[in-house]
């Protein structure tokens, strides 16, 4: 008994850190979210800065303003950006790796926009818009990396940063 009590708890304990390790996503559904989001851009283009991190740049700068006032006003939070490169998906961090210098700076590729979400990871609250990219995961697939960055060691589904919650 005592031995599949400790057996228990072990696995209660590795489900946790298992957890830990895990953005919590939570979608958030909203008519007036669909509304702004059907006039986002679709394509990007491929930069990367002199530290090695990839990132697809979007001209969207007055659709992201008007989201982040929007999620303001619904859920009664302030929103802070923090990206000194504007609205943009990452692609590869610099930290996965040597493979950033592979990508084709310049290339502009399309992306798919499906929906809105509240992220919770590092104790950290992000309101994003979660998007596909066939480029982006065909890319990172001939790399030998997996579909999906790695952010600081944790898988991250692909994003646009909406902003940060203070």
């Amino acid at each position: 008994m005592k031995l599949i009590l400790t057996a228990l708890i072990f696995i209660f304990i590795l489900i946790g850190l298992d957890q830990k390790e895990k953005p919590l996503i939570n979608i958030l559904k909203n008519k007036e979210f669909e509304a702004i989001l059907a006039r986002f851009p679709s394509s990007a283009e491929v930069k990367i800065n002199e530290n090695g991190y990839v990132y697809g740049l979007i001209q969207s700068d007055e659709i992201l303003v008007d989201l982040k006032l929007k999620i303001e006003n619904l859920f009664g939070t302030k929103l802070v950006t923090s990206s000194d490169i504007g609205p943009h998906i990452s692609i590869y961090y610099e930290d996965e790796g040597d493979q950033g210098s592979k990508f084709n700076s310049g290339y502009h590729f399309s992306f798919e926009v499906k929906e809105i979400a509240k992220v919770s990871i590092f104790e950290r609250v992000f309101y994003v818009i979660l998007v596909e990219s066939e480029y982006i995961s065909h890319s990172r697939s001939l790399k030998k990396l997996t579909k999906k960055p790695y952010f600081k060691g944790v898988m991250v589904p692909l994003h646009i940063t909406i902003g940060e919650e203070l």
